[in-house]
């Protein structure tokens, strides 16, 4: 019988038959190819409950079912598996697991940017999938009585939704979580689909008995970043799909449900891994983490020159239009290029595409000293460190020779010569005179009686310290995070023995 003739809604059928080729597809590739266990394991999540629905959505700016070029590029690399990142790199800010280079860490750590809104974003999306539905439901509601009761009261938390009058008249506590679909790879016995199901049992453990206690009912919602989803998930859809049926003339709205919750989770999933870059009067410029695949040459910095990874034409498009001139946006290319720092200071160590060297180290108190003196205070954010310090003199390292943060020895090389950036506000891109005015009669070199016989930087001001790390090679993957401890080892005798 033709499809033409089925009594079915078309867009059921033809579901069925894509579910029907993508199982016959991947029985085929295990077949025809030696796959490794992640690739066996992914393929087998792939075929989990709604593992596909959002590829059926219908784009919809104003239900936010869009996505860019770019987001959908990056989701659909960390489905198939194609590398995004070099391999064994530290995470930066949890310091505890490597960067794996499919994306699985930059994921699901709990300490990177980004992570949250993931969750906030697919709650919000099935809040709104509620209300479309006529259902009574509130974000964030003050239970009061969720904990975990190993922890006893002092972790009440809200209920990411309240459903009201959802079972017998009882309130419905909905708690979403979301989680690797590939928990326990490297266990023997990996089965699909079991790390949502793991989950959807542990919140159970912690909640459902304090809301049968308090006349509540506790939905656990389980998925994960594939977009398979737990069975009381999977139930809590159904009903409320079954909602919107009733409310519907044609059976058309039935995939409504889960198609859109499925593209909540990958539109949050491709959140993680890609960034954004705003400015005044611009739409935003969507850039994926992972490694672009152009290569663009001639690109400079002073006397250096080499090539780089290119992000693309859009992102050039963007800042084309943004600064008025011809622009690229392009990273660099560790794999085949190195840029030596500047002899004159320092040999043995390489920079990317900071001004002159790799750390430049400004105090709090140092900028504290500097506002005032000024009419109106500026951000650190003028002057770009990447190393922002308290607890100490201002313009105590101005004189620190050598300093340790976490196991890491840090060389001081030279005064950082101030140019006119510090004059541009970097919120709204205007210039002034400031502070550069006022560092030039309190920072200038004259002022601080410094050597300046073989500098290269005469007639600039200087804020800051700029520092090599003596273990960058020795102790790769180690982190400097707020909160370090620094240990100032030596000091120069005064200012007259201070490169600048």
């Amino acid at each position: 019988m033709g499809i033409n003739n089925c009594t079915e809604p078309k867009t059921k059928v033809l579901k069925t038959l894509a579910n029907a080729l993508f199982s016959k597809i991947a029985q085929s590739l295990g077949e025809a190819f030696d796959l490794s266990p992640r690739q066996k394991a992914v393929f087998e999540c792939l075929k989990g409950p709604h593992a596909q629905e959002f590829l059926t959505v219908i784009p919809i700016e104003g239900l936010g079912q869009c996505m860019s070029a770019v987001e959908y590029r990056t989701i659909l690399k960390y489905r198939l598996m194609i590398p995004m990142y070099p391999e064994d790199e530290t995470c930066p800010i949890c310091r505890k697991a490597c960067m794996d280079k499919y994306g699985e860490h930059a994921v699901h750590c709990k300490e990177l940017p980004r992570f949250k809104y993931r969750h906030d974003w697919v709650r919000d999306v099935l809040g709104d999938i509620l209300r479309r539905a006529g259902i009574s439901a509130k974000k964030e509601a003050p239970v009061n009585f969720l904990t975990d009761p190993m922890e006893g009261r002092s972790t009440l938390r809200p209920a990411d939704l309240l459903v009201f009058g959802w079972a017998g008249g009882k309130h419905a506590c909905v708690d979403l979580t979301g989680v690797s679909p590939l928990v326990g790879l490297k266990e023997n016995g990996f089965v699909a689909g079991l790390a949502a199901r793991k989950a959807e049992s542990k919140k159970v453990d912690k909640h459902a008995k304090a809301c049968a206690e308090n006349q509540h009912v506790f939905i656990p919602f389980a998925f994960d970043t594939f977009g398979s989803l737990a069975p009381e998930a999977i139930n809590f859809l159904t009903r409320v799909q079954r909602v919107i049926h009733s409310n519907c003339s044609t059976p058309r709205g039935q995939g409504f449900v889960f198609g859109r919750l499925g593209f909540a989770i990958q539109k949050g999933l491709a959140a993680q891994l890609v960034a954004l870059v705003r400015a005044p009067g611009m739409a935003e410029l969507k850039i994926s983490l992972a490694k672009p695949g152009l290569r663009s040459d001639g690109v400079s910095v002073w006397e250096w020159s080499g090539s780089a990874l290119d992000e693309g034409d859009e992102a050039a498009k963007w800042f084309t239009d943004f600064l008025g001139k011809p622009s690229r946006l392009v990273r660099f290319n560790e794999e085949s290029e190195t840029r030596p720092t500047d002899p004159h200071y320092a040999t043995g160590f390489n920079v990317k595409f900071p001004d002159a060297f790799p750390y430049l180290l400004i105090s709090e108190p140092s900028l504290d000293a500097l506002n005032d003196q000024l009419k109106e205070p500026v951000s650190i954010n003028r002057f770009r460190p990447n190393i922002f310090v308290s607890g100490c003199e201002p313009f105590a390292e101005d004189l620190w020779k050598q300093i340790k943060i976490n196991e890491l020895t840090f060389r001081g090389i030279m005064l950082c010569p101030r140019c006119k950036v510090p004059t541009i506000d970097q919120e709204d891109a205007t210039i002034g005179s400031e502070p550069r005015k006022t560092m030039m009669k309190l920072r200038s070199a004259e002022a601080l009686e410094v050597n300046t016989a073989t500098t290269k930087y005469k007639g600039q001001p200087y804020l800051g310290q700029m520092l090599v790390c003596e273990d960058h090679k020795t102790n790769k993957g180690k982190i400097v995070s707020v909160g370090d401890i620094i240990e100032v080892e030596k000091v120069f005798p005064s200012y007259a023995d201070v490169a600048v």
